[in-house]
């Protein structure tokens, strides 16, 4: 147990490495990310002034895509059932409730699906084509929720491919 205890804090912490890595490149295209940083990115770096998010972040601080993937982690993690979606949307609800992230970093789509979740509505009613669109700011930080899944379902690969069920 200690093992898988090891790979899943392997996996995480990666992801939140890796996250942190990018964030003060975030929206660059590659030649500016050689022309503002002097080449590839393989440290921590301060954000530039331009940064759409990142702008004002210490160097390798958590984003909210990584805080939104430890929350979630630590409610489905180590449960004795499989988890279901009501285990991550109770995740991403406890996320919310960090002020600094969640004001600063929610968007507008965030905000609708906080909101509706926070007043009951499921999940499959709220990240609906109908309800989001690039109009309203839809972003994928679902690269980032994904590691979650795989911890929970560590060894048994068709399930967190089909998980939240």
């Amino acid at each position: 147990m200690a093992t898988k205890s090891k790979a899943i804090e392997a996996v995480l912490s990666a992801a939140c490495v890796a996250d942190a890595l990018g964030a003060a490149t975030e929206c660059m295209h590659p030649d500016e990310i050689i022309r503002v940083f002097g080449g590839p990115v393989t440290s921590f770096q301060t954000p530039p002034e331009k940064s759409p998010f990142a702008k004002g972040l210490a160097p390798g601080r958590l984003t909210d895509d990584a805080t939104q993937m430890l929350a979630m982690a630590r409610r489905v993690i180590g449960l004795e059932r499989a988890p279901v979606s009501a285990d991550a949307i109770a995740g991403f609800i406890d996320w919310s409730h960090d002020e600094e992230m969640f004001q600063r970093f929610a968007g507008p789509t965030t905000r609708i699906a906080v909101e509706a979740m926070r007043a009951g509505a499921p999940a499959e009613a709220v990240a609906t084509p109908e309800s989001y669109s690039c109009m309203f700011g839809t972003s994928n930080g679902g690269a980032m929720r994904a590691p979650t899944a795989g911890c929970a379902a560590a060894g048994d690969l068709p399930r967190p491919c089909a998980w939240p069920a």
